[in-house]
């Protein structure tokens, strides 16, 4: 995923908004968004190369989504960024404790951006960030490199977040928001001006925007993920959307 757009306590009815945008290459296997089947508890697509997943919740209301960063070194035999969003939805735990927990093993995977949300707090970190950062709230932007950094797609893609709030941000108008294939950037490099558009389209390298993710997290508990994906051609398929309330699972366990 190469885009990620968190709107964080800055609407009146959602607290976190999630609009993200997954590109990878079409050769490589995965399965639409699902409540997966070895681990009910949690809802997200599957990469079926390593296991892991690029963004996903669980029924306690936690998130975790991940993308490359271009800028790193790799590791020798390093481990796929996905496990780690995998493990914080497994785990359950605080973003802070996960993040303690994982922070002496980060150099061992791919270079990654990592954001966490555990139903109170929204925290991000990086494969060379053993520390842990809570984020304010405002509207951040992840991309392939680090979060909020000083790029025009950055900006732009702030600037039509903020937009968006001052509608309803339903997933459709942040699904459109996303499906933006103009380049933020002008460059002779062809293949760097399509990646800074929001939507990537460069089905001559097998590669491009493969789906299109918004999860709403509202004041009550509700969660809507709704997913879009796209095939080599940029067609939309069949959309995944599921709702349900993180306090359901707790008024349960706690009967």
């Amino acid at each position: 995923m190469c885009l990620i757009i968190a709107a964080w306590k800055s609407h009146p009815k959602f607290p976190l908004i999630i609009a993200a945008n997954r590109d990878e290459f079409f050769q490589r296997p995965s399965i639409p968004a699902h409540f997966w089947k070895d681990s009910p508890s949690v809802l997200g697509g599957r990469d079926m190369e390593k296991g892991g997943t690029w963004l996903g919740v669980n029924r306690h209301g936690h998130l975790a989504a991940v993308t490359n960063y271009r800028g790193g070194d790799l590791p020798a035999n390093g481990r796929s960024r996905g496990e780690l969003v995998a493990r914080y939805l497994l785990s359950d735990t605080p973003c802070e404790v996960f993040l303690k927990q994982i922070s002496k093993e980060q150099s061992l995977y791919n270079p990654f951006n990592l954001l966490l949300f555990d139903g109170e707090q929204l925290a991000f970190t990086a494969d060379n960030n053993p520390q842990k950062k809570l984020l304010d709230p405002g509207i951040h932007v992840i991309g392939n490199s680090r979060i909020d950094a000083d790029e025009r797609k950055v900006d732009v893609a702030r600037a039509a977040m903020a937009r968006c709030l001052h509608k309803s941000p339903t997933p459709e108008r942040l699904i459109e928001l996303l499906g933006d294939s103009e380049p933020t950037l002008s460059s002779d490099d062809k293949r760097e001006q399509a990646l800074s558009a929001f939507f990537v389209d460069l089905r001559e390298h097998g590669y491009g925007t493969r789906a299109t993710t918004v999860v709403l997290f509202d004041t009550l508990g509700n969660i809507r993920f709704f997913e879009q994906p796209f095939d080599e051609q940029g067609k939309p398929g069949r959309a995944v959307d599921i709702a349900f309330n993180r306090f359901d699972l707790a008024a349960a366990e706690n009967a």
